[in-house]
C-alpha cells in the first residue's frame, strides 16, 4: 500500500489558490496576505540577526529636545533568497526612523514648510525560515516568496526592530522612540468597471 503524499501536494495546491487573481480596472491584482499565509504554514522560523544598523544624528541631542520634531517611520524595504537545495527562504527586512524639525515658510511665495532631518535610523534584520515541505512550482515561487517577505517577514522582524530602535534612542540620551503596531496590508478590493452593468435594486 503506498502512503498518503497530503504534505508533498499540499503547498502547491494552496499556492494555486492563494495566487488567483482578480481583474480591477484591467489591472492583475494578487491576494498578497493570502498568498503569504500559504507559505507561512509551511515554514518555521529558526534564526534572526541583525543585518544592518546605521545611527546618524544630524544635531546635537539638545537640540533634538528643544525642539518640536515629527517622527517619521517607513518600513522601506524587504528581499528575500531562497535556497532550493536546503529548502531555506532568507529575508532581510528593513525600516528607517527619522526625527526631523518642521521649519515654517518664510516666503510668502513658499508653498509648504520645508523639514531639517535631526536624526535617522536604519536598521535591517535577517530572517531565515525553513520549509517543511517541497517548494512550490517555478512559475509561482517568485509571487509566493515575494508577498511571504513583505508581508510575514516584516512582521516577525517588527518586535526586534521597536527594541533595537527604544535602545538606540535611549542610550542617545533622547526620550526611547516605541515603533507602533505593524498593520498587516488589507489585500485587494475589486472594483467594477464603468462598463459593468449595475446591481438591480
Amino acid at each position: 500500500m503506498t502512503k498518503p503524499t497530503k504534505g508533498k501536494h499540499a503547498m502547491p495546491a494552496a499556492a494555486k489558490e492563494a495566487t488567483t487573481a482578480v481583474e480591477s480596472q484591467g489591472q492583475k491584482e494578487v491576494d498578497r496576505v493570502g498568498a503569504a499565509a500559504t507559505v507561512a504554514r509551511v515554514v518555521e522560523l529558526t534564526d534572526v540577526s541583525l543585518h544592518r544598523l546605521v545611527v546618524e544624528p544630524s544635531a546635537s541631542v539638545d537640540s533634538i529636545l528643544s525642539n518640536d520634531c515629527t517622527l517619521e517611520i517607513d518600513p522601506r524595504s524587504y528581499s528575500y533568497v531562497f535556497d532550493e537545495k536546503a529548502g531555506r527562504i532568507r529575508v532581510v527586512v528593513g525600516v528607517n526612523v527619522r526625527v526631523v524639525r518642521q521649519e515654517p515658510a518664510v516666503a510668502k511665495r513658499a508653498k509648504a514648510a520645508s523639514s531639517t532631518e535631526l536624526l535617522r535610523i536604519e536598521v535591517d534584520y535577517s530572517l531565515g525560515y525553513d520549509l517543511k515541505v517541497p517548494p512550490p512550482p517555478e512559475e509561482l515561487r517568485d509571487t509566493l516568496f515575494d508577498c511571504f517577505a513583505e508581508v510575514n517577514g516584516t512582521y516577525n522582524a517588527w518586535p526586534y526592530l521597536r527594541e533595537i530602535v527604544q535602545d538606540v534612542t535611549g542610550r542617545l540620551g533622547i526620550p526611547p522612540i516605541t515603533l507602533p503596531v505593524f498593520r498587516v496590508p488589507r489585500p485587494p478590493v475589486t472594483a467594477q468597471t464603468s462598463g459593468a452593468p449595475k446591481p438591480t435594486k
